[in-house]
């Protein structure tokens, strides 16, 4: 293949071009902002048609619990247009309502293109390396923005969090969430490269060279998550590396095989010991922020106390995507004022999303989502080619998924495009090639 022709196919690669719209909304403050967030969601939806229309020949067919998944999500964007229509009740904030409908249709965009890049395994590979290679960077150039110039993000003066790392979003928790998902996710595809090669006479020097740098990747992503001194992004990141590692050590043991069950204990004793010696750089941070746990579960408790009466009234198609501001403020009293003054978000997915899309709306979206993470794991478990794509997408998904049961990360468009570029890429399946 020639030069020219070479560089054509790689500035028309779908995993490319979502790319650099994912890292564009990163840098623009997360895309949080309601300009942001429909220029974002646009560029995205054109991405899903031209992925579609790319290499027809490659596109494999949808199985049942996609289809099913699919059709679930657009009910809840039916129901999410409807409310701006005569037919259901008014949203709280009808403009809010209609950018989060086109954030709702952009995340499908982007699942869409995951699942169609994961059509073929070369370009899925180029995704995955993609989004590490451009998160690492952008890690590491988070912590030399921050240890120069600690209380700015992209030249602006921040408001909170002035102490800790957080890039080019407005949140140190944010950032956490961010570096926990994509720090697990390559941590995971690591440890199952490493676990098939070890023992492998086949194994060369010069692929290791690849393993060596996803490493260095690795430490920078887990140098900046605990820059971010997020207690929940630091937990929820320690816990799902420790469950994806103990799934690949029962892997070695069922296999029987005792030089890779040493040399993964060995790797997993360095990896240990390099975030102890990180951890202790910042350790009179993180035991500031530790021991202020109790007066967060105060807060996040206090949280709940106030909407109780809410929760048990919401209506069946809640207030409205994109209502809690306008519900919040509607909301403060003398007693609540300490817990509800500024919040933008419930800092709980399922409080907020229960406020917002109520009853039907909350069902569906769990529905979408339980569908997705059964086909991941069946994926995991029996599929025959691409399981490090559903192990890789599980891994970032349970630690955005868990932190934002006490945060609200998945509120920056980024992080929740992030999340669904992973998760169509991990239920997407190549298809075979006909035997020659």
């Amino acid at each position: 293949m020639s030069g020219p022709v070479r560089a054509l196919r790689w500035a028309t690669s779908p995993a490319l071009i979502v790319s650099l719209i994912f890292f564009g909304a990163l840098l623009d403050f997360g895309g949080g902002s309601s300009a942001s967030a429909l220029f974002w969601a646009s560029l995205q939806c054109a991405c899903a048609a031209y992925a579609l229309a790319w290499r027809p020949e490659t596109l494999h067919p949808p199985r049942r619990l996609e289809v099913a998944a699919a059709i679930l999500y657009l009910a809840l964007l039916a129901v999410a247009a409807l409310a701006l229509t005569p037919v259901l009740p008014a949203p709280l904030d009808r403009y809010a309502a209609l950018v989060e409908l086109a954030r709702l249709t952009g995340l499908l965009a982007l699942c869409i293109v995951g699942w169609r890049v994961a059509s073929d395994e070369a370009e899925a590979t180029r995704l995955f390396g993609y989004l590490t290679l451009g998160c690492g960077l952008y890690a590491a150039w988070a912590i030399f923005a921050f240890l120069d110039a600690p209380a700015f993000v992209l030249g602006l003066e921040k408001q909170m969090h002035v102490e800790r790392l957080s890039g080019s979003l407005l949140s140190a928790n944010t950032a956490g969430s961010l570096f926990g998902a994509v720090g697990c996710a390559l941590a995971v595809r690591l440890m199952r490269r490493i676990g098939r090669r070890i023992g492998s006479r086949r194994a060369q020097s010069a692929r290791w060279g690849r393993d060596v740098g996803d490493a260095a990747l690795l430490a920078v992503l887990w140098l900046a998550l605990l820059l971010t001194v997020s207690r929940a992004a630091v937990t929820v990141s320690l816990a799902v590396l420790g469950l994806f590692l103990l799934l690949e050590l029962r892997r070695y043991v069922k296999r029987r095989r005792l030089s890779a069950r040493s040399t993964a204990f060995a790797s997993a004793a360095a990896a240990a010991g390099f975030l102890l010696i990180v951890a202790g750089s910042v350790s009179s941070q993180l035991e500031g922020q530790f021991g202020r746990l109790g007066a967060d579960a105060v807060s996040r408790i206090g949280i709940l106390e106030a909407y109780e009466p809410l929760i048990r009234e919401v209506p069946p198609f809640g207030y409205g995507f994109g209502a809690f501001p306008t519900l919040n403020a509607s909301q403060v009293t003398q007693a609540n004022f300490a817990d509800l003054w500024n919040l933008g978000a419930a800092h709980n997915l399922l409080l907020q999303w229960w406020l917002e899309a109520g009853p039907v709306g909350t069902a569906l979206g769990a529905a979408v989502l339980g569908l997705v993470l059964l086909r991941l794991a069946l994926r995991l478990s029996g599929s025959e080619t691409g399981r490090w794509r559903a192990a890789c997408a599980l891994a970032a998904a349970a630690v955005l998924l868990a932190h934002n049961m006490v945060d609200y990360s998945l509120q920056a468009p980024a992080i929740a495009g992030l999340l669904a570029i992973l998760l169509g890429f991990g239920m997407g399946e190549a298809k075979r090639r006909p035997a020659p």
